[in-house]
């Protein structure tokens, strides 16, 4: 995250995936790339809402483009992260008119959530050049994708790339997510356990979350464990309530206290 940081509020940016040569420009794009799960969105999300990048950008605007309900244009969906007035029969030169109102005088901050498609390069360049017409030099755009191509195609610069996170660092997420105040559990047995069920995670931060909020309740299907007899929940200060579910299981005996 510090160094996405650093390279919006650089005034000069990278020319080539190299990194070796820099200048200065009006426009500049900052590809992060990884794949599904690893937290390319969380990333620009934080990036987003920081508050030095907050006071750096007069204009934020977040888009999300992987949105399968509609094939709009990139500028369309622009247009719609600035204005909530309709676009469905508005020009094109008229939304490329809104766009450069929007933006003129302004050091803005761009995020291009979920690229998916190299097809994109045709509406990407034709918004560029107008983004890059009106806007204060120093504007940046962020843009989250699977593909190393869009990458390219898009950025042309060095790429922010995630990768799956170690076994070191896998531990220390779902620890933070799924025990009271990110503590270690004392009973080894249970460290053990976790670390199997995490082992599957494969270093996906999101697969990573998901299972560690899955342990901290338990689970709504729990009545179709009709011979469940003794139930263990302590330690587990996490839970603050108890599925519907669990007056159905007759045959439990005994049910521990939570503390």
């Amino acid at each position: 995250m510090a160094e996405i940081i650093k390279r919006l509020m650089s005034s000069e940016v990278e020319t080539g995936t190299g990194g070796s040569s820099t200048r200065r420009e009006r426009v500049s794009v900052i590809p992060i790339v990884g794949m599904g799960g690893v937290g390319k969105t969380t990333l620009a999300q934080l990036v987003y809402n920081d508050r030095a990048v907050k006071k750096q950008f007069n204009l934020r605007l977040w888009v999300c483009v992987s949105d399968n309900v509609d094939s709009d244009p990139l500028i369309v969906k622009v247009v719609r992260s600035i204005t909530s007035a309709g676009t469905k029969f508005i020009s094109m030169p008229k939304l490329e008119e809104t766009v450069a109102e929007e933006i003129s005088g302004k050091r803005f901050l761009l995020i291009l959530d979920e690229v998916w498609k190299q097809e994109i390069n045709q509406e990407w360049e034709r918004l560029k050049g107008l983004l890059g017409k009106n806007c204060v030099e120093g504007s940046r755009v962020i843009v989250t994708t699977r593909d190393d191509m869009v990458a390219k195609v898009m950025g042309g610069v060095q790429p922010c790339c995630l990768g799956h996170l170690d076994s070191e660092d896998s531990w220390d997420l779902f620890r933070k997510k799924a025990f009271e105040y990110g503590q270690e559990p004392i009973d080894p047995t249970i460290v053990d356990t976790a670390k199997e069920i995490l082992a599957k995670c494969g270093g996906v931060p999101l697969a990573i979350s998901m299972i560690a909020r899955m342990l901290r309740e338990l689970p709504s299907e729990i009545e179709k464990l009709v011979n469940l007899r003794h139930l263990e929940i302590k330690g587990r200060n996490r839970i603050t309530h108890l599925p519907r579910g669990l007056s159905h299981l007759t045959n439990l005996q005994t049910l521990s206290p939570l503390y």
